[in-house]
C-alpha cells in the first residue's frame, strides 16, 4: 500500500468513526485487521503496532493484512 493509499484509508476510517461505526465495522468495511484498526483508533502508530505484536518488518504486516482481507480470521488458523 502506498502512502497515498494509506492516507486515503485513514481518512475513510475517520469518516466511518464519525458516523458511529465501531472498530469491527470499520475493519470489515475497509478490509483491515481488527486489532490494527483498534490500535490505530487508540492512537498507536504503525511502528507501535509492529512492536506490540512483535512484527519484524512492514512487509510482514502488509502480508498479514492482505491475508486477513482475503480470508478473514481463518487466514491465521
Amino acid at each position: 500500500m502506498t502512502t497515498k493509499e494509506g492516507d486515503s484509508k485513514r481518512l475513510e476510517a475517520a469518516k466511518l468513526f464519525a458516523q458511529g461505526y465501531g472498530y469491527k465495522a470499520v475493519s470489515t468495511e475497509l478490509g483491515i485487521n481488527r486489532e490494527t484498526v483498534r490500535d490505530r483508533q487508540n492512537g498507536l502508530g504503525v511502528v507501535e503496532v509492529m512492536e506490540k505484536y512483535q512484527i519484524q518488518n512492514r512487509n510482514r504486516l502488509k502480508d498479514w493484512c492482505k491475508a486477513y482481507k482475503e480470508h478473514g480470521e481463518n487466514a491465521f488458523l
